[in-house]
C-alpha cells in the first residue's frame, strides 16, 4: 500500500492480476470507527486519512513509508486527535512517548536547534528531558522546535481525552512540565519566534507562509500551558499550577498585544485564526466574526480555497462549522475542479494523502513529495466529530459523557458514525429531508450523553415531548441523556 504502480519484469506472457497478490503491513491497531454519509467526497476523503494513518503505523508512526521513514514529532500531533477516533491507539503512543522520553533522556553540548523553517539553525546546549524533532533512532535532527516539541504535551492530553488515560499524564507528566518550560526559556517577552511555521501549505512557501512563525509557536505554547494548567489541576500539583496560569495569561496578553487586529477581527493567517478560536482567544462576542475572517482570507486569495498546511487542517473544518460558518466550511471540503479537494479525487484519482496536498493541476505537476504523508489526515477529525457529530468531552473523558452535535444537518442528507469506546458501542445515524430531522443515536451503559438539538423545531424523543435537563457548554444548549438508545423527531 506504499506505492501505485508495480513493474513485472522476466516474462514474455502479458501480466495478469492474478498474479499479484499484495499483504498490507501496519501495526495491529482495532479501528473502533465506523462512518459513511450522503457525500461520496466526505466518504472518499474518510477513506484517504485513514488509509494514509495505517500505512504509517509500523511500530512508529513514520512520515512516509519510502523515503525518510521517520516518527517526526510535528507530523504526529497534527492528526493524533484523528487517529485517536479511528482506531484503539493507546499502546501505540504510549510507545511513542517512550521512545520520545528515552530519546531526549541526555543533556547534550553545543547541539543544533531549528530557528526558521527547517533553513536556520543555531547550536546551544540541550538539557537532559528535551525532546528532538524525531524519536526514535539515529537520526533525530536536532532538538525540537516550539510547533514540534508541543507532541510531547497534545499526545498525552489526548490520550486522556479519548480513552480516560489518567495514568498517561502521571507517568508523562514531568515531561510535559520540562517542555514547558524550555519553551519559556526560548520565547521574546512571551513571543516564541522559532519553528517551521505551518508546515506543508497547500499553495505558499513555508518562508512565505499566511501564518508566521511566531503566531503558530506561540500559540502552541498557549495550547500547552492550557493542557498543563488541567493536568496540574487533575493530578493536584497545587504549585505547579500557579505557574501555569501566571504564564498562560502572561503569554496572552502579549499575543494578544502583538497579533490582534481588533478592526479586522484577525490574528492573521487562516491557520493563526482557526487555532485562536480553538484556543478561546476571539472575545465571546466576535468568535464568528473571527470565522468569517478565516472566510475573508479564502474569498481575497487568488485559488478560493484553504491555503493552510498540516497545523490548519485539524482546526479550521470544525472552529468554522462551530463558530457559525458551518454552512461555507461544508462547500469548502466538497468544492470540486480547480483548487479543492475534489480535484486530487477526481482528477488525480489518489489512493493516500501526499506530503504536498496536489490541489489543482499546477501543483500536481510538481509531484508532490511523498504520496502516503499521515500529516495531512488531521481534517478527518471534523468529519467524525462535527459531521457526523460525536465527540468526547475533556470534563469527564473516554466518552464517559458522550457529546453528540453534527452541525450540518442543513447541507447533508444523512450521516452515520458507530464508535467503539471502553463503554462500548456508541452511534448517531441521522437523516435530514423535507425539513425533518430523524436521528437515532446510542449511548452504551455507563456513559451519558449531552446531545445539542434544533432549537427551532417541535423536538420528541422516543415518541415523547423532551424532558431532558438541560446544560450549558460555551453558551450553547444541551440535553443531558442517560444511557439507552433514542429516536429523535425534530420538525
Amino acid at each position: 500500500m506504499g506505492y501505485a504502480e508495480l513493474t513485472v519484469e522476466g516474462t514474455d506472457k502479458e501480466p495478469s492480476i492474478d498474479w499479484i497478490k499484495m499483504v498490507p503491513v501496519h501495526t495491529d491497531v482495532t479501528t473502533i470507527a465506523d462512518f459513511k454519509c450522503a457525500d461520496d467526497q466526505l466518504n472518499k476523503l474518510h477513506e484517504l486519512a485513514t488509509r494514509t494513518f495505517l500505512n504509517a503505523f509500523v511500530g512508529l508512526p513514520v512520515d512516509c513509508n519510502q523515503r525518510e521513514k521517520c516518527g517526526w514529532l510535528g507530523d504526529t500531533h497534527a492528526y493524533d486527535r484523528a487517529a485517536d477516533m479511528n482506531f484503539q491507539m493507546n499502546n501505540f503512543w504510549v510507545k511513542y512517548l517512550e521512545d520520545i522520553r528515552t530519546t531526549a533522556a541526555a543533556p547534550l553540548e553545543n547541539t543544533l536547534h531549528h530557528k526558521l523553517y527547517n533553513n536556520f539553525f543555531y547550536f546551544k546546549d540541550k538539557p537532559a528531558g528535551v525532546p528532538h524533532m524525531i524519536a526514535p533512532g539515529r537520526r533525530l535532527c536536532g532538538v525540537a522546535s516550539p510547533d514540534w516539541g508541543t507532541a510531547v504535551v497534545q499526545i498525552p492530553w489526548h490520550l486522556y481525552t479519548y480513552y480516560g488515560n489518567k495514568q498517561i499524564l502521571e507517568d508523562y507528566y514531568d515531561m510535559m512540565k520540562i517542555w514547558v518550560h524550555e519553551v519559556a526559556v526560548r520565547a521574546t517577552d512571551g513571543i516564541v519566534y522559532e519553528g517551521l511555521s505551518d508546515w506543508c501549505p497547500m499553495y505558499s512557501s513555508h518562508a512565505h507562509n499566511n501564518t508566521p512563525v511566531e503566531v503558530t509557536s506561540t500559540e502552541f505554547h498557549l495550547i500547552d500551558l492550557g493542557i498543563m494548567i488541567k493536568t496540574a489541576k487533575i493530578l493536584g500539583k497545587d504549585e505547579d499550577l500557579k505557574w501555569y496560569e501566571q504564564q498562560n495569561e502572561y503569554v496572552r496578553k502579549a499575543f494578544m498585544a502583538k497579533f490582534f487586529n481588533p478592526w479586522k477581527c484577525t490574528f492573521g493567517g487562516q491557520t493563526g485564526d482557526a487555532m485562536a478560536l480553538e484556543l478561546g482567544l476571539f472575545p465571546e462576542d466576535r468568535r464568528q466574526e473571527g470565522a468569517e475572517a478565516i472566510l475573508f482570507d479564502i474569498r481575497q486569495g487568488t485559488h478560493g480555497f484553504f491555503d493552510i498546511g498540516v497545523f490548519g487542517l485539524p482546526r479550521i473544518g470544525s472552529q468554522l462549522s462551530r463558530n457559525g460558518a458551518a454552512q461555507s466550511a461544508y462547500k469548502l471540503f466538497t468544492k470540486k475542479g480547480e483548487n479543492s479537494f475534489g480535484y486530487m479525487i477526481d482528477s488525480l484519482q489518489v489512493h493516500t494523502l501526499w506530503e504536498s496536498l496536489p490541489m489543482n493541476s499546477r501543483a500536481s505537476r510538481s509531484g508532490g513529495g511523498s504520496h502516503n504523508h499521515p500529516m495531512q489526515g488531521g481534517y478527518d477529525s471534523w468529519i467524525l466529530e462535527d459531521v457526523a457529530g460525536i465527540r468526547p468531552c475533556e470534563v469527564n473523558p473516554g466518552f464517559k459523557t458522550i457529546i453528540f452535535d453534527p452541525l450540518h444537518t442543513d447541507a447533508l442528507e444523512w450521516a452515520e458514525l458507530s464508535v467503539d469506546t471502553r463503554y462500548g458501542k456508541t452511534s448517531t445515524s441521522w437523516n435530514s429531508k423535507d425539513g425533518r430531522l430523524t436521528w437515532k443515536i446510542q449511548i452504551p451503559a455507563g456513559a451519558d450523553g449531552l446531545v445539542r438539538l434544533p432549537e427551532d423545531k417541535n423536538v420528541t424523543v422516543n415518541g415523547s415531548p423532551l424532558t431532558y435537563d438541560q446544560k450549558m457548554i460555551d453558551g450553547k444548549a444541551y440535553y443531558l441523556f442517560p444511557s439507552g438508545s433514542f429516536e429523535i423527531i425534530a420538525e
